[in-house]
């Protein structure tokens, strides 16, 4: 079955992000650093993203499907937070006063409802965390516009597209990371790994998907190679298979337009074999 064509839904995506971004900043207070900053990541649920189980036995859940905030404590769901009517600071708001006797009890617990968000930004700041950055920005102001129907079709096609990565991934050996999506640019993406050591810097490949950034509009599949080899006179880029192409502008790696993967009969097939071929395709690049 093909998926939904996610057609003028720029404004919903980019609330969908404002909301995710909460949830990354409470992984960011709640755990400690670990390789490959996954601290900040999300999970990948069929109903939408989660912020896992958290240290004090809680999980948040951004339901794409019902466009809310669930929170749950021990398994047990003890919040729903409607995305409507909402804006990105009172959203936070919800979520830290329904958690403050429990999961962020240690640092909230006594807190006035007025001051939660004062000092759990002053314990993100004590742990080390920058939320001046445009990629943890959790204080905004306007409207959270969100289409619900819009929604919906995203998490349908994030999860399944999110399986034909998972498929492709697991045929791979060697090191590689989870497949996760990163709340400050919004992209799934998972790193493998060209040598035994599994970190950022070292060769790897990163394969992800992005509903928008990197300048282009539109959501797409990608893959990257780094580093780069350095370009050597005529040196060209290596074929990749159509309709993929390289994108050169800004960013350098392969990208597979949305509208390609939605017009499939099997999207997780062709995701998985897609992302095979463009493996093959760039396997070469990290010697």
């Amino acid at each position: 079955m093909s998926l939904p064509s996610l057609a003028n839904w720029g404004t919903t995506a980019h609330n969908l992000h404002k909301a995710a971004r909460v949830l990354g900043v409470l992984r960011m207070v709640r755990l400690p650093h670990v390789p490959n900053y996954l601290e900040m990541a999300l999970k990948i649920r069929p109903e939408g993203l989660s912020t896992d189980v958290l240290p004090g036995g809680s999980e948040v859940l951004l339901d794409f499907r019902r466009a809310s905030l669930s929170a749950f404590a021990q398994g047990v769901q003890i919040a729903s937070i409607p995305l409507a009517g909402q804006n990105q600071t009172s959203l936070l708001k919800a979520l830290l006063s329904t958690l403050k006797s429990g999961e962020l009890a240690g640092i909230l617990k006594d807190v006035d409802e007025d001051a939660l968000i004062d000092r759990f930004l002053s314990a993100a700041s004590a742990a080390g965390h920058d939320l001046s950055s445009p990629e943890n920005q959790i204080s905004g102001s306007e409207p959270l516009d969100i289409d619900q129907r819009l929604s919906q079709d995203y998490g349908q096609a994030l999860y399944r597209i999110f399986t034909g990565v998972a498929r492709f991934r697991a045929h791979l050996n060697g090191p590689q990371t989870p497949v996760v999506v990163w709340p400050g640019h919004f992209d799934l993406s998972f790193l493998w790994f060209a040598t035994e050591r599994a970190e950022e810097s070292a060769p790897h490949m990163n394969f992800g998907f992005a509903p928008y950034g990197g300048g282009i509009d539109d959501p797409y599949l990608y893959a990257y190679a780094y580093p780069m080899p350095p370009a050597q006179g005529n040196t060209t880029l290596p074929d990749v298979p159509a309709p993929a192409y390289w994108h050169t502008q800004g960013w350098t790696g392969v990208v597979l337009p949305y509208s390609s993967i939605a017009a499939a009969s099997d999207p997780e097939g062709y995701v998985e074999q897609m992302c095979e071929r463009i493996f093959r395709a760039l396997r070469p690049l990290l010697g």
